[in-house]
């Protein structure tokens, strides 16, 4: 499976190291009037691309591993399943 960012958003690569590519993209949005002032929000989105010899299943099983998240994740104190269906 290859998931790359959608070049119609504008995404840069800002990164490429040991197999592994980080997207950037910003974009403004969210025009905010407030007192004849007009204020937009800056978005920053980021996208990492991997590719992994392993089975859908294999893969699922280690991201959907709640309890050894912080043991493998940098920066993880906690993580939580939001859905329990998995449909792939």
């Amino acid at each position: 499976m290859n998931i790359t960012p959608d070049s119609k958003d504008d995404w840069k690569l800002i990164r490429d190291e040991e197999g592994i590519q980080i997207y950037l993209n910003e974009f403004w949005a969210d025009k905010i009037k407030s007192n004849h002032l007009t204020l937009y929000i800056k978005y920053t989105r980021l996208n990492g691309v991997i590719q992994v010899r392993s089975s859908m299943d294999s893969l699922l099983a280690v991201i959907t591993d709640i309890i050894s998240c912080s043991r493998w994740v940098h920066y993880c104190s906690r993580q939580s399943l939001l859905l329990s269906k998995v449909i792939y």
